[in-house]
């Protein structure tokens, strides 16, 4: 009875709306109408069509890579959220702050059948384009919302019912949306305490996941058998706050603007704290704030890896995403230390070896990270523009120069990192120059007289052998000094122990996350033996090409660069039979006209792959 009520209240709700008699969303109360109203101010209709259009795969591989982190941190509580909801035929969705969707959790299940598109990645169910949606009405004030059967704007969202609950990022914005959807019942069926708890699980996880801090795990302790949920908190280095979960902001009663310190929040220093923390003998610790509330703390783990296709990404012991060999963690994590503490970094690695990747990574470990990351190609720009790239310069100061002059790399990097990338290439008569800035912290544009302060971290990065530079005349030794603190040198591609973990995380990047890509055994061989001149940046190259021209979800020798692979002639036969000749002949031939596709010739000769892999392999034609 409840149902057939609420059904015959809101259809003639529609009817009025229909007819113009609400007006704007400030003259109603009511959440739904007032969507209704602005998605009609959108130019939107109850009859049009939105939600089931074509999305192209482009523009899916977009959105992942634009949002990849995002999706990471998401998936684990998403997957949590759907096995909880598996026996109510829901689908958990997680949407942008846009409102496209970005991943979906579903079953191919009759229940859905119909309404599976609407939850596509790509799909756009933000107000604008969609009218009202849960999604839309929480991104527009915030809130948890659930939107059923006919209160959606749109008619053809007239089967669903959606429940979402807002997702915050560590500074308190509203980033996206948790959403749980399902076939209409006819009734109000929604389930926001379960959204709304796996959505601040996603925030929590956001906060776990700063790089370059320090995470505390707090809660606010009940008595004995009454356990209170965990949040978390995040310090810099230095004490001072760098992100905070909703839940965390709401028990010690902070403000999204709020810039505090730890020594401002608890009573017990930062310093004393963190070591207590650190403690194996003091796992747990209490904390008391300020105004008196007592809590329990303790040491926040890193997010864990949520599972997705190809290998993860290294981690170090510190829980850091490591951009190179587990080799180089001791290395890396004294760089990180040094960085920190604004002693310049110098880099050394051949062209494409991931020089900025580390460059970046460091920044972004470090106090700075909120700063700009500047970078500078020193070999890439003519030598008569590094100045004043460098520099900057006022308006006139010469021919060609902007009319209100622009400020050069080193005022850009104040506050964050300077990269000057290729640093071996800089001429000689700029050295002496830019020797003078790292000195003094000062910097004075072309054609100014007035200095102006800088507060930067410095990166530099060579392909070069300095000291032999130095000994050429090209670089200057006190200048060497100045940007040499600590020295990190990275290896070939070809020498890199993580070669095959490196691969499988390229081809997880560049494969769309609706058509995940696995690199088969035969193409795997043919990368290895690669010298890869290029390195990393050939690397990429090559599989990004490969993902694309993949049909049949595994990169084949076919999908490689032809100058990947041997030529026939120059691998030598196997001493076989002449049935075993010709057998070879003939896998040699459809191999060949299959352009190395393994599967495509298994099909093609009525076998498994499996067995159509150990011939190639048995035969030297792989």
């Amino acid at each position: 009875m409840a149902k057939a009520i609420w059904q015959q209240n809101i259809e003639a709700l529609r009817g009025r709306f229909a007819e113009g008699e609400f007006g704007v969303p400030a003259c109603t109360g009511d959440a739904i109408v007032a969507s209704w109203i602005r998605s009609r101010a959108n130019g939107l209709s109850f009859g049009d069509r939105a939600i089931f259009n074509p999305i192209s795969r482009a523009s899916q591989k977009r959105l992942a890579d634009q949002n990849r982190d995002f999706i990471r941190h998401a998936e684990g509580d998403m997957e949590r959220l759907f096995a909880m909801l598996r026996g109510g035929d829901w689908a958990v969705s997680l949407i942008d702050a846009r409102g496209f969707v970005l991943r979906t959790f579903r079953e191919a299940i009759p229940a859905f059948k119909g309404i599976e598109l609407a939850f596509r990645p790509g799909v756009n169910l933000g107000e604008s384009a969609a009218g009202t949606t849960g999604p839309a009405c929480t991104l527009s004030d915030g809130k948890p919302a659930v939107v059923a059967g006919k209160e959606h704007f749109l008619d053809e969202a007239g089967d669903f019912t959606c429940t979402s609950a807002p997702i915050h990022d560590p500074q308190a914005r509203l980033v996206g949306v948790l959403n749980a959807s399902r076939r209409h019942s006819g009734g109000r069926d929604g389930i926001p305490l379960p959204v709304a708890l796996a959505a601040g699980a996603i925030g929590e996880q956001l906060v776990r996941a700063l790089p370059g801090t320090i995470v505390i795990e707090i809660n606010c302790p009940l008595g004995p058998g009454r356990p209170a949920g965990r949040c978390h908190l995040a310090f810099d280095p230095s004490g001072r706050l760098a992100g905070a979960s909703m839940a965390a902001r709401q028990l010690i009663d902070l403000q999204p603007a709020d810039d505090v310190h730890f020594n401002e929040l608890f009573v017990e220093p930062f310093g004393q704290a963190i070591d207590r923390l650190r403690s194996a003998a003091s796992p747990c610790i209490s904390l008391t704030l300020h105004n008196g509330l007592q809590l329990l703390a303790s040491a926040g783990e890193a997010a864990p890896q949520p599972r997705c296709q190809g290998s993860q990404p290294v981690r170090t012991a510190s829980g850091y995403e490591s951009p190179l060999p587990p080799e180089f963690d001791v290395a890396l994590s004294k760089a990180r230390i040094a960085f920190d503490r604004d002693i310049p970094i110098l880099i050394n690695g051949d062209t494409g070896t991931g020089k900025e990747v580390l460059s970046r990574h460091l920044h972004d470990c470090s106090r700075r990270a909120k700063g700009p990351f500047i970078a500078l190609n020193c070999s890439s720009i003519p030598a008569n523009l590094i100045e004043s790239e460098l520099f900057g310069y006022e308006p006139g100061a010469f021919t060609g120069a902007a009319r209100n002059g622009m400020p050069g790399k080193l005022e850009l990097a104040n506050g964050g990192t300077l990269f000057l990338d290729e640093i071996g290439d800089m001429p000689i008569e700029l050295q002496a120059r830019l020797l003078r800035v790292l000195q003094e912290r000062k910097v004075v544009r072309i054609g100014s007289h007035t200095e102006r302060d800088l507060d930067f971290a410095l990166i530099s990065a060579t392909h070069r052998d300095l000291p032999q530079e130095i000994a050429r005349g090209f670089f200057r030794e006190d200048l060497y000094y100045r940007v040499n603190g600590l020295r990190l040198a990275l290896p070939c591609l070809s020498q890199r122990s993580d070669f095959d973990e490196v691969v499988d995380r390229i081809v997880a990047e560049e494969s769309s996350p609706a058509a995940p890509l696995t690199l088969g055994p035969a193409a795997r061989q043919v990368l290895r033996r690669h010298a890869w001149p290029g390195n990393l940046r050939e690397l990429r190259q090559i599989l990004k090409l490969a993902c694309a021209m993949a049909d049949d979800g595994v990169i084949e020798p076919g999908h490689l660069p032809p100058e990947l692979l041997p030529p026939a002639s120059a691998r030598p036969l196997p001493d076989c039979a002449p049935l075993e000749q010709a057998e070879r002949e003939v896998f040699a031939e459809k191999f060949a006209a299959h352009r190395g596709n393994i599967s495509a010739l298994a099909r093609t000769l009525g076998i498994a792959r499996a067995t159509a892999y150990k011939k190639l392999r048995d035969y030297r034609l792989i």
